[in-house]
């Protein structure tokens, strides 16, 4: 093993955690989590400690406007699908499966054409892999976990009738509470919400259902939802730079800034849906959390250690 690589958590780190382990521990969205790890303060993963897990795959989707019986070679296939073609004779020499047969005659497994939907569906039965997590210690982030929440007035005192069917939007306003923080506990935790005003079930309602509670039973479940969130949002419109992003990741910001001027044109669009390489030099752009992780474990591994 390279001795500037971190080694594999040992027995005794069993009790390290995953930056994904402990967002469910604190039930936040793993997106909220790493949004907090971004944030000034925050700490972060311990030195030489990750654990190997297997990355989340996503199925891959037709490209805008290819017709997929569209006969293409392997080269053109890693273009529409925006990865290196050497990636994709990689999975060819470690694919357990045979690439789909040509629609033509051919001696070389890496010449001939195949139709992009047989090629989609080889390319999503891929061997799976693995990325490395950062492991981090649990006390460290104790006081990002969590919080009580404060208790709301009476309804009483709010001016209201405890048995007025409300919608979520409606008790926000009353409690003097962000619609949007409100609405979200629908989403997240639909099954520590109380009944509806007709006695069904919050994850039983179909998305963007509107549906009325007695506003009583929304008083009493407010206090005891899911812990408050600690800290402040990365908003969508603030981002993350690539120097706060290689903190999350616990990888040297170097490193990051590399892929961005080695292969500009594979990056995520800016917060504000400009391309990096349309970017002025020098310019320090801030980019979508999520977007930028993903991104990043989407790189062939050898690739992201560069």
């Amino acid at each position: 093993m390279d001795r500037n690589e971190p080694a594999p958590a040992a027995a005794g780190a069993a009790e390290l955690l995953t930056l994904a382990e402990w967002a469910q521990r604190c039930g936040y969205s793993q997106k909220y989590a790493w949004e907090l790890a971004a944030q000034e303060g925050f700490p972060g993963p311990e030195p030489g400690q990750y654990r190997m897990v297997p990355k989340r795959r996503r199925a891959t989707p037709l490209p805008a406007g290819v017709d997929p019986l569209r006969a293409v070679t392997l080269e053109e296939f890693a273009r529409l699908i925006g990865v290196a073609h050497e990636s994709v004779l990689s999975v060819v020499r470690a694919h357990t499966e045979p690439l789909p047969p040509t629609v033509e005659r051919t001696a070389w497994l890496s010449e001939g054409h195949r139709t992009v939907r047989a090629l989609l569906d080889w390319w999503d039965a891929r061997p799976a892999t693995t990325t490395r997590m950062r492991l981090y210690a649990p006390d460290k982030l104790a006081p990002f976990e969590p919080q009580g929440h404060a208790p709301l007035p009476s309804p009483q005192e709010l001016g209201v009738d405890p048995a007025e069917e409300v919608t979520l939007g409606r008790f926000a306003a009353i409690i003097g509470e962000d619609r949007g923080n409100v609405g979200q506990y629908r989403r997240l935790h639909p099954e520590q919400m109380p009944r509806t005003a007709d006695g069904r079930r919050v994850q039983d309602l179909a998305k963007g259902e509107s549906a009325t509670f007695v506003f009583s039973d929304l008083h009493r479940w407010w206090p005891s939802r899911p812990g408050s969130r600690v800290g402040h949002r990365i908003s969508q419109h603030q981002g993350v730079t690539l120097t706060g992003f290689a903190k999350v990741m616990g990888v040297d910001p170097a490193k990051v800034r590399q892929r961005r001027q080695r292969e500009p044109a594979q990056m995520p669009l800016t917060v504000d849906g400009r391309r990096v390489q349309d970017l002025a030099e020098g310019e320090r752009p801030r980019f979508d959390l999520e977007a930028l992780r993903r991104w990043w474990q989407d790189l062939p591994e050898q690739e992201a250690r560069q």
